[in-house]
């Protein structure tokens, strides 16, 4: 995202270590001499940990509502995204199967279907013909 676009107090999707993960700005810095980055400091809502940006590059766009205020299908808009909300963290399994078989990062709306999106990149329909079940736990 671009430095002006990144708001204090606000959470949003990044990339951190090759994870994707919501995080919650706590500062910005701005650039001292031409040529240096915006610095940004902020929290991992799902570990508590502070994180550090050495330029917004990492932030990529604002976080939706969270996966358990999404009830149907249009309380997203289609491509936004729900979050797991901070201490609990989704697993997918089959409905037919009691195995678990994927830890999901995020749930987007793609038509009129509602995809949970794996850590491995994978998205799994969690509505509709042969969707998942989504299954909440806490850490």
């Amino acid at each position: 995202m671009r430095s002006k676009d990144v708001r204090i107090g606000e959470r949003y999707v990044a990339c951190h270590c090759g994870k994707t993960i919501i995080v919650k700005v706590e500062s910005i810095f701005q650039p001292s001499k031409a040529g240096e980055t915006t610095h940004v400091i902020a929290i991992n809502q799902a570990t508590g940990q502070r994180v550090s940006f050495r330029s917004t590059l990492g932030i990529m766009r604002p976080a939706g509502p969270y996966i358990n205020e999404v009830k149907i299908t249009t309380d997203l808009y289609i491509d936004q995204i729900a979050v797991p909300e901070p201490g609990v963290r989704y697993r997918l399994r089959r409905i037919d199967e009691p195995a678990f078989f994927a830890d999901v990062d995020y749930v987007t709306r793609r038509g009129n279907l509602l995809y949970a999106r794996t850590s491995e990149l994978k998205e799994y329909p969690i509505t509709g013909e042969g969707a998942c079940v989504l299954v909440p736990v806490r850490d």
